[in-house]
């Protein structure tokens, strides 16, 4: 071989340094190839060598298509910002330098969004196991379905949450070869290349990242599958679904009480998200009727003049102070006696909606989410709010005779 192309190869190989030996060493040997193949073909030394770019562009070139290659083979960030790096050494014309700009802001643009989309997912599933974990460990130990019902969920939660950061991931791999691709057409069109060459996938390497993270994914359908069967067993979705979906529960139990107007002049009702109908009922004794809900309990006492009852959960949902913030369909009605007038009567509750069917008696009426109904036969909307009752409410709404009298939040 002429001393003139053994320095051109010593030159091309001195700037391919920077490549890993077998790709530097696959791309020598191509362009010996190549020029050993032409030289047979009866070309001169110096037409040869006048058709070839100097070797420093040559290697460019050469880095630029190894570039394109790795990506197809295994499209990371890290294969794609070298070959960002050295594609743009490559172009001449300025309208093919532009184009590649804008395709490298967009395809780093959407690789970021997809980015954190990933971190996102991942870091929600890190928190939702522990925080449902810790909530399962509060719940009594007799309650044996919701607490594995608790620990279900968080697995099926975390396991979709981890699915879907594994989707965001996988979605940077075809995003960085179709911008390659496009890159490789880029360079192509900028100028003819001698010696460009055919980018290959390694087949083995590519085939077992393929099977590993195929089994990943089947082992996370797997544990998000059983998860939800197993959850599913325990009838908690069930009745987290129910409450959401303001249904009334399937277990309920009733209890009433009745006391004498004599022992009670102030009434006092708090209930955590069961509704709250206060009425005029049909007895000369003032009647407490409640349906308990099987993750709630409840506490009546009367003493000094006033009637309290209590209402709070049991430990047996989780996450109740969420859940309360929904109402329950399961009723708790004071019926007093025609003509009774106590000096005051306080209804509160967090998510429960308040019912009041008497306008003459001086109730306060407070909520958070839930709603308040002044339901009085002869008072509409447009006589408004009757001045015996006070409405408190944070993000709950008005009505008045079925009017809305004042949005909720």
């Amino acid at each position: 071989m002429d001393d003139r192309i053994k320095k051109y190869l010593k030159e091309l190989e001195q700037h391919l340094a920077v490549l890993p030996e077998h790709e530097r060493k696959e791309a020598l040997d191509y362009y010996s190839e190549y020029m050993n193949d032409a030289l047979e073909e009866g070309k001169s030394y110096e037409e040869l060598l006048s058709e070839l770019d100097t070797a420093e562009r040559t290697a460019a070139a050469i880095k630029a298509e190894t570039s394109i290659k790795n990506v197809r083979s295994d499209p990371g960030l890290k294969n794609y910002s070298r070959l960002v790096r050295y594609a743009r050494i490559g172009f001449t014309k300025p309208l093919t330098l532009l184009m590649f700009s804008l395709l490298i802001f967009t395809t780093y643009s959407i690789a970021i969004l997809l980015f954190l989309g990933t971190v996102i997912s991942a870091a929600a599933a890190c928190l939702i196991l522990p925080a449902l974990v810790y909530e399962a460990l509060k719940i009594p130990s007799g309650y044996i379905a919701e607490i594995a019902g608790t620990i279900g969920i968080g697995v099926f939660l975390s396991g979709l949450m981890m699915l879907a950061a594994y989707g965001f991931f996988v979605l940077c791999r075809p995003l960085f070869r179709l911008s390659a691709n496009l890159i490789s057409k880029m360079i192509n069109k900028d100028k003819g290349q001698v010696g460009s060459t055919e980018p290959t996938v390694d087949a083995p390497i590519a085939e077992s990242k393929k099977r590993k993270s195929g089994r990943a994914l089947k082992a996370g359908l797997v544990i998000i599958a059983v998860s939800l069967l197993i959850t599913v067993a325990t009838g908690l979705p069930l009745k987290l679904f129910m409450i959401f979906n303001s249904m009334k529960p399937s277990s309920i139990t009733v209890h009433s009480q009745e006391f004498t107007m004599d022992e009670v002049d102030r009434i006092d009702i708090t209930t955590a998200h069961s509704l709250i109908r206060l009425k005029e009922g049909s007895s000369d004794k003032i009647l407490l009727e409640y349906e308990k809900s099987d993750w709630l309990e409840f506490d009546i006492s009367c003493s000094n003049g006033q009637l309290s009852f209590r209402e709070g959960s049991n430990g047996r949902l989780p996450l109740f102070s969420l859940v309360s913030m929904h109402e329950n369909r399961a009723e708790l009605t004071v019926a007093l006696p025609a003509g009774y007038r106590p000096d005051k009567i306080s209804l509160e509750s967090k998510g429960g909606f308040l019912y009041i069917e008497e306008a003459h008696l001086p109730v306060e009426a407070k909520t958070y989410t839930g709603s308040i109904f002044i339901d009085v036969p002869g008072i509409t909307a447009a006589d408004g709010i009757p001045d015996t009752v006070s409405t408190t409410t944070a993000r709950g709404s008005i009505y008045v005779g079925g009017e809305i009298v004042k949005a909720g939040k």
